[in-house]
């Protein structure tokens, strides 16, 4: 804090927000473009059947990238206003109801896919956190 009452972020922290916010929205940006590529991959619709089990991009690192970058993002936020509470209830829900909706997700890629979902499953370990979760 500077004699004048003003909060000043350490150098590190900021160049860790800006990191964080920059890989979260590269991520999140990253995913959808490649959607399209797929016929049927992208849509509108709430619930897509899908046609093809993705393996590029972030889904060689995660299963569920989309819900990893909104994860970070959030994360991120809250680091910045410096609100660990906050951070920790989000991320705590955020990986409650993401761990859910993985799970739907899964069993329905298992049920189109099989064999070929369960191989991408046993290459690509984690759910949402890479090297973590």
């Amino acid at each position: 804090m500077t004699p004048s009452g003003i909060y000043t972020h350490p150098d590190g922290l900021a160049f860790c927000f800006c990191v964080g916010v920059m890989v979260g929205h590269w991520l999140a940006a990253f995913e959808g473009p490649e959607l399209h590529l797929i016929p049927g991959g992208w849509s509108n619709r709430k619930v897509v059947v899908p046609i093809a089990v993705v393996q590029f991009g972030p889904y060689r690192w995660v299963r569920h990238p989309i819900y990893s970058s909104t994860m970070l993002l959030f994360a991120t936020y809250f680091l910045a206003l410096r609100a660990p509470l906050s951070l920790l209830f989000v991320v705590a829900v955020c990986l409650m109801y993401y761990t859910q909706k993985a799970k739907m997700e899964e069993d329905l890629m298992i049920e189109t896919f099989g064999e070929k979902y369960l191989e991408y499953m046993g290459k690509v370990r984690y759910k949402l956190i890479p090297l973590v979760y």
